[in-house]
């Protein structure tokens, strides 16, 4: 079997790193996953009439 690389060695060392995930301030990988659907992403909200910066179009806005 190869010499493994310094590379290599790191991830066996820290396999939060192969994971994804980097605790940081102590604080641990969730256990288990959350139950329940995802909650819904809001309404879009309307423009407001004192000419706010919706754009319901979703696209960017030109020059004004």
């Amino acid at each position: 079997m190869p010499e493994l690389t310094p590379h290599e060695k790191e991830l066996l060392a820290n396999p939060d790193l192969v994971r994804g995930h980097a605790p940081r301030d102590g604080v641990g990988e969730p256990a288990e996953a959350p139950e329940g659907p995802a909650a819904a992403s809001p309404p879009n909200q309307a423009p407001t009439a004192s000419g706010g910066s919706g754009n319901p179009a979703g696209g960017a806005q030109g020059p004004t």
